[in-house]
């Protein structure tokens, strides 16, 4: 092959994110995030390793029987585009992929975001890409790197993205000024990264910089939210990996939070054990920041996030309006709650068989005196009578919904609750109980519609993703875990509908099946 499907599937994955919005940042051309592959063909063996005993043996064998069945439906050209990629043959090609960066950031002459992909070790198949590319489409004027013109080629008729060849490298960007970036970079070997590179052998490396984030004027909501977040919590460079391994996604990240030292105390384990897991589509444990300054910067973040949206710019302050509440329930917060509250615990309860529908949430809140617990229940249960609300020893728990109410007065069997979830998972190193929990069942939050409905109901049951987090050391560090990737993809080929005959051509030859070796960039072998 001559490499134009990888420079075609790298310009139109940035179509992904909303990569032309008009943007207001700080000066300079610092990226706000670079991105590395390591060894990405042993990511793609780890794909296909998934598929291994499903009705198809590979991403794109699937993807072509259920359009074939559905040709009206389409998750969108970009994701189209990455599925195909991930099949047999294709493994051996994304080796020139090691090591390949994605940088965004804002173009101080334009203001927008901007983009660009390099790849350092090119084995001639991208550069055979941008040649063939340059003799179909109209040719740019080149670049300039030092004395030496260097010729560029346009992916897409409208002029971008483009793409060019240094000397074993490509350059691929959205603009001509992010061209001239990446070729500057390539050159100079200027503004690369080597966090977390040492200790991942494949997946994807990666930094966040939150003070050089945009801020959009433009795009959703929810994305101004996001980022309004992450900038008001004064967080430095946020250094993550990501992989798939042994059929279990890993994402790790960690942080460091300027201004204030991270709270190192965890969950107790008897709080988990209030918390019911069936039939949640997610749930949680949080120790709680005892500093009253803690609860200052929670407010101030809170209120700085909700009036991003400018129709809740006048509103009061957010602790304002839960001092309000706590006295109609007859509890005031600032002196009988906030001081003795040691963290929350809370579960979100769905409705079986109609994945995204709630029926009940459980919200526990955890003190450090059972007779103040049972003096403040006693009082809100009077007040609140739409709530079920119920003091046992140092926990009040509050339930709305009728599927709540019964873990009100309960706490679940020893086999069904979050406690037995942890116990369960595979934690990350000899690591203290985490400040954090979250447990999610994307099979119960999902809602699929179309082709694809009966197969996601399938999914209902499975063990959630887990996220857990600590304060160790001055620094933050979160680790997400997805296990048992592969019977998932199995039970979900299952029951989607296709036509059956696709599965003789989906049969794999021998290459990325475990335990068969594929030799890789360096010589070595890809178990």
């Amino acid at each position: 092959m001559d490499g134009r499907w990888i420079i075609g599937l790298i310009a139109i994955l940035p179509m992904i994110s909303e990569c032309s919005v008009a943007a207001e940042g700080p000066e300079g051309q610092a990226e706000a995030l670079i991105a590395r592959l390591i060894r990405p063909d042993r990511q793609a063996v780890e794909i296909l390793n998934l598929f291994e005993g499903a009705r198809w043996s590979h991403p794109a064998a699937a993807l072509s029987a259920w359009r074939s069945r559905s040709p009206q439906t389409s998750p969108g050209k970009a994701i189209e585009a990455l599925i195909a990629s991930f099949n047999p043959e294709m493994v051996r090609e994304w080796r020139c992929m090691d090591s390949a960066e994605l940088r965004i950031g804002v173009a101080p002459s334009t203001g927008e975001i901007g983009w660009a992909v390099l790849v350092p070790h090119d084995d001639g198949t991208l550069s055979a890409g941008v040649t063939a590319i340059r003799l179909t489409n109209p040719e740019d004027p080149p670049v300039k790197s030092g004395d030496r013109s260097i010729p560029v080629a346009r992916i897409g008729r409208a002029g971008v993205p483009m793409a060019c060849q240094v000397g074993g490298s490509v350059v691929v960007a959205g603009s001509r000024e992010w061209l001239q970036r990446g070729v500057t970079i390539v050159r100079e070997g200027s503004g690369s990264f080597s966090t977390l590179t040492d200790f991942i052998d494949s997946g994807l490396v990666f930094r966040l910089e939150p003070a050089r984030l945009p801020t959009a004027k433009s795009g959703s909501l929810d994305h101004r939210r996001v980022i309004e977040a992450i900038r008001a919590l004064g967080c430095g460079p946020i250094d993550g990996r990501a992989f798939l391994k042994g059929g279990a996604f890993v994402l790790d990240v960690s942080a460091r939070f300027e201004g204030r030292a991270p709270v190192e105390r965890g969950v107790e384990p008897t709080w988990l054990e209030s918390v019911p897991t069936g039939g949640a589509m997610a749930a949680f444990s949080i120790a709680l920041d005892p500093d009253a300054a803690g609860w200052d910067r929670a407010f101030a973040l809170a209120d700085r996030v909700e009036r991003v949206d400018p129709a809740r710019a006048g509103l009061a302050p957010l602790r304002t309006r839960l001092n309000l509440l706590a006295l109609a329930s007859g509890v005031r917060w600032e002196s009988e709650l906030r001081p003795h509250l040691l963290g929350i615990s809370a579960c979100i309860l769905g409705v079986e068989d109609r994945p995204g529908k709630v029926s009940g949430i459980l919200i526990v809140l955890h003190l450090d005196d059972a007779a103040r617990a049972n003096s403040v229940a006693r009082r809100a249960s009077l007040r609140l009578s739409s709530l079920a609300i119920e003091a046992h020893d140092r926990e009040i728990r509050v339930g709305w919904g009728q599927t709540s109410r019964r873990w009100v007065g309960e706490r679940p069997a020893p086999g069904e609750s979050l406690s037995a979830l942890m116990k369960n998972h595979d934690p990350a190193g000899p690591l203290p109980m985490p400040r954090r929990v979250v447990a999610a069942w994307p099979g119960r939050i999902l809602r699929p519609t179309g082709a694809i409905a009966r197969a996601g109901q399938t999914l209902a049951d499975d063990p959630p993703i887990i996220w857990s987090g600590w304060d160790l050391h001055g620094r933050t560090h979160d680790v997400a875990r997805w296990n048992g990737l592969g019977d998932r993809v199995r039970r979900f080929l299952a029951a989607m509908p296709g036509d059956r005959a696709i599965k003789a051509a989906g049969t794999r030859p021998e290459v990325g099946v475990r335990g068969t070796a594929v030799p890789n960039a360096r010589g070595g072998i890809a178990d």
